[in-house]
């Protein structure tokens, strides 16, 4: 595991194409790799696909948001591009997910946290046969650090129809690049974006919520 949310499953044996791994039944787990990208995993003692060609085996775990950014040549490009953030679904009848993000400059180091420069911030998000709800919390700032905008979400275990031609943040309008994003009612995975969607320098608390329907 690392951390609550992620479960790494690595190949150790040379010229396997496959690797055992186990996932707690007591919860969801999701596949983040090549292998049915989004789509729920067996819990338990599995077999799990693992070509030479493929990302290593990667799990996210229902309940958890995870904030994260497509990778770059260097961390200091990386740190630039666009936030995102993968939501992954219980798969109670409404289910709720949680995340937490800490970012700093990269590179200072620090004896003190309590005088650290850092920014937290905290999600929370809940799925209903009506609606959608993310919010975020900005918890602590820093001083003289410009955060990326966050504009892409990708959601799993989206189990309703979403109507993303009705969605606000803060009670304004949200216009998606695609209207009706990217959703397939049958891996259940939801994906959303939206140029400068929101700017995590600017406020305290967003609220972003659209309409769901359950037939499709």
């Amino acid at each position: 595991m690392w951390g609550e949310a992620l479960m790494i499953i690595p190949v150790i044996e040379q010229g396997a194409t496959s690797v055992n791994g186990y996932l707690p039944g007591s919860s969801t787990w999701y596949s983040v790799y090549d292998s049915y990208y989004g789509t729920k995993v067996t819990p338990g003692n599995v077999s799990h696909p693992a070509p030479l060609t493929s990302l290593i085996p990667l799990f996210v775990r229902g309940g958890y948001i995870l904030p994260r950014q497509s990778p770059a040549m260097t961390t200091i490009y990386s740190r630039k591009n666009r936030f995102e953030l993968l939501i992954a679904f219980t798969s109670e009848d409404t289910p709720t997910s949680n995340g937490e993000l800490y970012w700093d400059d990269g590179e200072s180091l620090f004896d003190d946290i309590s005088n650290h420069n850092y920014y937290h911030f905290t999600f929370f998000s809940q799925l209903s046969s009506t609606n959608f709800i993310l919010q975020i919390n900005k918890i602590r700032s820093a001083n003289g650090i410009i955060l990326p905008k966050l504009e892409n979400i990708e959601l799993f275990g989206y189990k309703f129809y979403p109507n993303l031609k009705n969605a606000t943040l803060n009670g304004n309008p949200v216009y998606f690049d695609d209207p009706n994003g990217s959703y397939s009612p049958f891996t259940q995975v939801l994906n959303v974006t939206a140029t400068g969607m929101i700017d995590l320098n600017n406020g305290s608390s967003w609220t972003l919520t659209w309409s769901n329907t359950v037939d499709f």
